[in-house]
């Protein structure tokens, strides 16, 4: 007989929530309005409604979270720390949603300085890990992001963040998932399915199909554990910066980049912001000088006045100032003539 067969749909959730109070202990199934109250509200408004708040231990809690879900069908929205904002927020897409935060789990699991690379389970933030390699006075470091320090690494780099300088495009450089799936049944990707593989957080692809894309921005599974590829300080590390005012200034840089892109001058991303994009970023929406939305051509063109149309921005390293003032003189040649000058700031 099913879980559900007969049950209202108030009666389905009520068991599903005595099961995970025997599973994860009644103080980490929270019911409490204020706290479910906030876990709806995002910077964009939702109508979506959270029954509970799930926040398991570790693997097998998740594990026994997922197959009480699958028996009583009650959906759950996993969320590592829901802090990954500009790429959504932990608001359930779904009404009814059941949240599975996974806070909890911030522990560093592993981390090798020879071979630079540091595992972590999905409540690690990167300011933890910052300050983690910091104490370890680590030679290695975790790309910057753009967003919250207290943004999950598992999390950006599912929802496949990028960052500046060497190892910006996150997702690329991560391996050895262990994931699990909605029966509750773990997988691990790459090497990683392999007791004491040496090769599992150095080598993502391992033997047969690679699994990882799969979780990445899906619903197909829970990841819990993820390798991260650090970079290696490097005796120069700059971020650039600049921004032209015209659309065949922009298209001219572009292809000039491409081109320093290709023969090694800029290893990492670099980015091109709309003027939209770069107001929202320096500052608040002004509605106390402007009063309504979208944004009237007037401040639009105010904001383009000191800014330019397009902003363009990266990073650029080497090992030594000589080298990093000759790729300087470089990217100079290929942005002369930006409405703002180029200029460089340590990252």
């Amino acid at each position: 007989m099913s879980e559900t067969e007969g049950k209202t749909p108030a009666e389905v959730l009520e068991a599903a929530l005595a099961a995970w109070r025997e599973a994860l202990g009644e103080a980490h199934v929270i019911l409490e309005p204020e706290a479910l109250e906030a876990a709806q509200t995002a910077t964009f408004a939702t109508t979506q409604r959270i029954p509970a708040i799930l926040r398991p231990a570790d693997t097998a809690q998740i594990q026994a979270c997922l197959r009480i879900a699958q028996a009583h069908g009650v959906p759950v929205y996993p969320v590592s720390g829901g802090r990954n904002w500009g790429y959504g927020s932990r608001v359930p897409s779904g009404d009814g949603s059941v949240l599975l935060d996974l806070g909890r789990m911030n522990r560093v699991l592993e981390h090798d300085e020879q071979l630079a690379y540091l595992t972590v389970e999905p409540g690690v933030t990167f300011r933890q890990a910052h300050a983690w390699l910091r104490e370890k006075n680590s030679s290695t470091f975790i790309t910057t992001i753009g967003g919250s320090p207290d943004a999950s690494l598992v999390g950006n780099a599912l929802e496949r963040g990028d960052g500046r300088g060497p190892n910006a495009d996150i997702f690329q450089h991560v391996c050895a998932l262990e994931v699990v799936l909605p029966t509750g049944e773990v997988v691990h990707t790459g090497h990683a399915r392999f007791p004491g593989a040496h090769a599992a957080p150095v080598f993502r692809w391992g033997l047969g199909p690679v699994l990882d894309g799969l979780f990445s921005q899906s619903s197909l599974g829970v990841v819990t554990r993820m390798t991260f590829w650090l970079s290696r300080k490097q005796p120069y590390l700059r971020e650039f910066f600049c921004a032209v005012n015209d659309d065949a200034h922009l298209w001219s840089a572009v292809d000039r980049l491409q081109a320093l892109a290709m023969d090694g001058t800029l290893k990492g991303s670099f980015f091109f912001w709309n003027d939209l994009k770069a107001f929202s970023v320096t500052q608040q929406y002004p509605y106390a000088s402007v009063g309504r939305t979208p944004l009237p051509d007037w401040a639009r063109d105010q904001f383009r006045e000191g800014f330019g149309r397009w902003a363009i921005s990266g990073a650029l390293s080497a090992p030594d100032a000589e080298i990093g003032a000759l790729l300087e003189r470089r990217l100079a040649a290929a942005l002369d003539g930006a409405f703002r000058p180029l200029t460089f700031a340590p990252i």
